[in-house]
């Protein structure tokens, strides 16, 4: 056999386990079942994804389906097909599991028993449930309070942010209060935690303030959100609800006599829930609606409850083969992935060497506009910076965004062209890229951080020892991201996030720590997602509560400086260590958020670490809109066909589905295509299928619909169990040797 030239990644090794993300149901339940409007299964998800939806369609469960109204066709459509095909897990819509690389590449899923959910409240309940808490207790209570994570001193005035609700999304605003020796010693006492009746006995007996005035000094604090109470959220805590609970045990002077034991109740209905197996959970989430609604008070249209799904494969491993091509695919991807400065982090180096040169100064002073260098055009009369992107990670456009690629080198974009131009001259069904084409050229694996995760579909297994794969991204600041929102799913789960933090925290000398962002930003439903257990030993709390094992690292705490080679550095004052940020979730930290968030975030980059390996069109954009799939060696893809079709390209006048049959047809659209927004948000379509024309119709309202060829060999699987094959995304962590 012919030794393959293209080296393996230098160093970089897999995971022994890798995850699997699949949805609830398998590509071959057909939507026109009768039965699905009374599938328990499907009845559950729904419910637990829109209420409201659910309640409509229980209203039409008897109606034949072609009966239904359009509207409620196109939305049973939409889930059912999230249901059917779409892999990233949300609710009990999809789930996701462990397995582990072995000699084959195969993954049997169980039946119903299988699948183990882990719920809790959500975000938006949870504040709902603390205020409540909060306003249950009287001033001499136990409750401790703490400043506020984001408060700073700037010269005369203390700064913060400050939380609101408005229309169930919280609203954060920079606020002030003056410098005084009252305030200094208060913030002092509270930092491990204080009540609000010792703080006004300290200001009684130190400072000589009468005892009512000292109670309304601390109350204005605390209804100011200088002091924020510990029934706050954290949002590295996998439970907030039985943290509240096991806390509310420890105090007494609650007001509200029988909240404790409605909290206990709602508690134990989400043990319930979790314990039925699938098509069992309605009774329990109706029930635990009534309760939330009745007797806590909650009505929102958005979700209350957070599931994620666990699934126990029967089998489930991948070859070393199959690992080894994943890896040749890395190797081409770093040719087309080049190095690129965070745009940010760079203006902020030029603005931050004119003011201070190489002087280590506080980063809350830095990043302050009045008083500092500040971070893109942040002003201080509204929190954020410009909205570069936004969504979840693991989109390659979100990986784009942590070090903002600016383009491939002149050659290799010359490459893509004379590429594109044969594809175009030999009518070929895609763009080939050999390895002979390749020779001579070196990536680079020393700016890549220290673990990274690889998102892959394994398109066939008629070959189960080297099956083709489909890379979809390859990247992240740390393989963490991807693994640590299930990390209470399971104690296998748990453990493999473990596994690769350990790998991660042994890269760096004794002088540096790791220390995990704690977030919560402003929409309650990406807080859900972004929720998760406490796993770093070091964090940095911000507008959170850190857990309860962590050593916090305040932000008025880290130093800031340039050093000689113009790189950032970050120091904790406390404990004189320098200061590796890690945002581990799945979040795009360029979206509109406070700047020292988007700015710590950011900084994983520094030293021009690349965050993501991903094939660059370059300068070429087909004036069609199609983008030809780019294979390597036969059998590896980098990239699929994608076609993009504009708004203006259809007549609004004439009817859509007529036009949209005709434009698939003159450009060889096949029947299977996924309909995409960015890597993650993808459903898989029929378009043979009527009802897809009104989801299409309602989608080009956007501007465009981006389609995506299906590549799926359904006739050899790499999931299949339940009489049928499943879609799926399989994510591989890689770390560096």
């Amino acid at each position: 056999m012919k030794q393959s030239s293209i080296e393996l990644p230098a160093g970089y090794e897999p995971f022994e386990n890798f995850v699997f993300r699949v949805p609830v149901f398998n590509t071959t339940k057909p939507f026109e079942d009768p039965a699905l409007l009374k599938d328990p299964v499907f009845k559950e998800a729904l419910y637990l994804a829109s209420k409201a939806l659910y309640e409509r369609m229980k209203l039409q469960e008897d109606v034949p389906f072609d009966a239904l109204p359009d509207k409620m066709k196109k939305s049973l459509f939409k889930y059912f097909s999230r249901m059917t095909t779409r892999c990233t897990p949300f609710g009990l819509f999809a789930g996701c599991g462990l397995g582990t690389i072995g000699d084959d590449s195969s993954i049997l899923l169980p039946s119903q028993d299988g699948y183990r959910s882990k719920s809790t409240i959500s975000i938006l309940l949870l504040h709902h449930i603390a205020t409540r808490i909060n306003n249950n207790y009287g001033f001499q209570a136990p409750v401790l309070y703490y400043p506020n994570t984001s408060l700073f001193r700037a010269h005369t005035t203390y700064r913060y942010v400050e939380a609101t609700m408005k229309e169930e999304v919280f609203d954060y605003v920079m606020a002030e209060v003056p410098v005084s020796s009252y305030l200094d010693k208060i913030l002092t006492m509270a930092s491990p935690g204080i009540t609000r009746s010792a703080l006004a006995l300290m200001l009684e007996q130190e400072e000589e303030v009468e005892y009512e005035d000292a109670q309304a000094f601390i109350e204005e604090l605390v209804k100011n959100q200088v002091l924020v109470s510990e029934f706050s959220i954290h949002i590295t805590n996998e439970d907030n609800l039985n943290l509240y609970i096991s806390r509310l045990k420890q105090i007494e002077g609650c007001t509200d006599p029988l909240l404790l034991s409605l909290l206990q109740e709602i508690s134990e209905l989400l043990n319930r829930l979790d314990k039925a197996p699938q098509g069992e959970k309605l009774p329990h989430l109706e029930l635990l609606d009534s309760i939330i609604a009745e007797r806590l008070g909650f009505q929102s249209e958005q979700e209350f409850i957070r599931t994620n799904l666990f699934v126990q494969a029967t089998h489930a491993t991948l070859s070393k083969a199959l690992v080894d091509k994943v890896k040749k695919g890395m190797h081409v991807l770093n040719l087309f992935s080049p190095p690129a400065e965070h745009h940010l982090l760079r203006d902020f180096k030029e603005k931050f060497y004119r003011r201070y040169e190489h002087e280590e100064v506080p980063l809350v002073e830095a990043l302050d506009p009045d008083i500092g260098v500040s971070l893109g055009n942040y002003s201080p009369s509204g929190i954020g910076v410009v909205s570069l992107l936004s969504g979840i990670f693991p989109s390659t456009d979100t990986i784009r965004g942590s070090n903002n690629n600016i383009g491939i080198p002149v050659a290799l974009n010359s490459f893509i062209l004379q590429k594109y131009q044969h594809y175009i001259k030999q009518r070929e069904d895609a763009i080939y890229i050999t390895e002979q084409e390749l020779q001579g050229l070196e990536p680079r694996w020393d700016d890549i951080p220290a673990t990274i995760s690889v998102g892959i579909d394994v398109l066939s297994t008629s070959n189960t020892q080297t099956p083709a794969v489909l890379i979809k991204y390859a990247g992240g600041m740390s393989g963490v991201n991807t693994t640590s929102r299930f990390s209470n799913l399971d104690e296998s789960f748990r453990q493999y996030t473990k596994e690769i933090i350990a790998f991660e925290e042994s890269c760096f000398p004794a002088d540096t720590i790791i220390a995990d962002i704690a977030y919560t930003v402003q929409d309650p439903g990406l807080a859900n997602v972004m929720q998760r257990p406490g796993l770093r030993k070091y964090e940095i709390p911000l507008l959170s509560l850190p857990s309860g094992d962590a050593v916090a690292v305040p932000v008025k705490d880290i130093m800031v400086s340039l050093t000689e080679d113009h790189q950032l550095r970050l120091r904790s004052r406390s404990l004189n260590k320098y200061i590796i940020p890690r945002n581990s979730t799945a979040h795009n930290f360029t979206m509109k958020t406070t700047p020292m968030y988007h700015f710590l975030s950011a900084y994983q980059g520094e030293g021009n670490l690349r965050g993501a390996l991903i094939f660059n069109w370059g300068d070429l954009a087909p004036e069609n809109g199609y983008f030809p799939r780019i294979v390597f060696e036969k059998d590896i893809v980098l990239c699929a066909a994608r076609w993009k079709i504009q708004a203006w390209e259809i007549n609004a006048g004439k009817d859509f589905t007529t036009q949209m049959k005709a434009l698939m047809k003159a450009r060889n659209i096949p029947n299977r295509v996924y309909l995409t927004s960015g890597n993650e948000n993808k459903l898989l379509l029929d378009l043979q299928r009527e009802e897809v024309f009104a989801l299409l119709k309602s989608e080009m309202k956007k501007g465009e619909i981006q389609l995506e060829e299906y590549l799926m060999d359904e006739t050899a699987p790499l999931v299949s169990g339940n009489g049928g094959s499943y879609n799926h995304e399989i994510i591989l962590n890689f770390y560096k040797r």
